[in-house]
């Protein structure tokens, strides 16, 4: 199903181009800058600073919790806000905050900063994603995003923060993380001074029960790959696997997350709805696979489902949005409920596996995203699209005065 018709002019005729295209597409990755990153900054902090695994995660849900109101401030607050403000408040909090994270003066201080840095990141990352959504092609725009974060991520964890750890320890990484905030500035003078969000994304027609069914399904898949991403090398040396196999499992299943990022296109154009449905059932399958009695083939096998079809889905579930949300209002809370529902994940697996057992912690997950499995298929059959309406071009002379 493709996108609405819109006129090249004005404010919504530029989101057609392809440097404006490119351009939400780097604000998309360097907002999601932290969140990419965690597993190597969680040792850092460590390191550097003495921070227990507890105190950490303060930090880390501070960030989390930033990310989540300048979503749903974006989606429900500072509608009538110009453009250029929007992007400049975004990026003076990321850069702030992470800054002040760099200068290691305490765990309230870094608290404080996390929260800051993650208000600015979802303040850059939901207008991004709801320019890309709002797009005359948001399937392919939103994928595309999604593959430009996961070789951004590889290039974060392979080669640049391991580099400045060595140079400058968590200090370089978060001054970094601080820097690249500055890709919002280009971006602000893509906007004229004193445009704003255009009236029909923040007033068009939305189908709501579709919208948040997918928001929900995201959500219920995400907590679950919050717990199996953080324990599964644990939970596979405790079953007795080497550890060297272990790794080498879970580097080879990177790269063919990657290679199978390729496929999107492909699917989105065939059966989008689909293709969804079957991944996050490939993925809940490969989760069940994990809480099995473990062998070196079944971990493998079981591992290479899930980390595949857990890639894919955080590409083609989102994509689903704009077929109940043609204006890309909703789109914008999507960041927020990503990191939500890690987090969720990863601290209640936490608990669960320090108070009962790892292998409770993933059978609980692993129901978690057979429930995100079902809402595809509830939402699919019970939820009918938004009937796609071209914007007149009155609308578009009117958002741009």
């Amino acid at each position: 199903m493709s996108s609405p018709t819109f006129v090249d002019q004005g404010p919504l005729g530029r989101p057609q181009s392809p440097a404006f295209i490119a351009m939400m597409v780097a604000l998309g990755c360097v907002a999601f800058t932290f969140f990419l990153a965690t597993p190597l900054l969680v040792a850092f902090m460590a390191q550097q600073w003495g921070f227990s695994p507890s105190q950490i995660g303060f930090v880390v849900t501070a960030d989390t919790a930033g990310n989540t109101l300048g979503a749903l401030i974006v989606a429900k607050g500072i509608r009538g806000w110009p453009m250029r403000r929007i992007l400049g408040f975004g990026m003076l909090a990321m850069m702030g905050g992470n800054a002040v994270i760099a200068l290691g003066l305490g765990l309230k201080v870094s608290i404080v900063g996390g929260l800051v840095a993650g208000l600015g990141n979802g303040v850059v990352s939901a207008s991004a994603i709801g320019f890309l959504a709002y797009s005359r092609e948001p399937q392919r725009n939103i994928g595309f995003m999604v593959v430009c974060q996961n070789l951004y991520a590889m290039a974060l964890m392979g080669a640049i923060l391991p580099f400045l750890m060595g140079q400058w320890q968590a200090t370089g990484a978060f001054f970094f993380i601080a820097s690249v905030g500055i890709v919002c500035l280009p971006a602000m003078l893509l906007f004229k001074r004193g445009e704003t969000i255009p009236a029909a994304f923040r007033d068009g027609e939305v189908n709501k029960p579709g919208v948040y069914l997918t928001l929900l399904t995201l959500y219920t898949c995400y907590a679950g790959v919050g717990v199996i991403w953080t324990f599964l090398a644990h939970l596979a040396e405790g079953a007795g696997l080497d550890k060297a196999f272990v790794g080498k499992v879970l580097t080879i299943a990177n790269f063919a997350s990657l290679a199978a990022c390729f496929l999107v296109k492909p699917m989105a154009h065939h059966s989008l709805f689909g293709w969804s449905r079957g991944v996050v059932t490939l993925c809940a399958l490969g989760a069940v696979g994990l809480c099995m009695p473990l062998t070196a083939t079944s971990f493998a096998a079981a591992t290479m489902a899930f980390v595949g079809c857990w890639t894919l889905t955080g590409i083609l579930v989102p994509t689903l949005l704009p077929v109940f949300d043609p204006v890309g209002r909703h789109a914008a809370l999507t960041p927020a409920v990503l990191g939500l529902g890690y987090s969720t994940g990863s601290m209640a697996g936490g608990l669960i596996a320090e108070h009962a057992s790892p292998h409770t912690a993933f059978s609980i997950a692993a129901g978690s995203i057979v429930l995100s499995a079902a809402l595809l298929f509830i939402q699919r059959f019970f939820v009918a699209p938004v009937p796609l309406q071209p914007i007149p071009r009155a609308e578009l002379k009117k958002s741009a005065a």
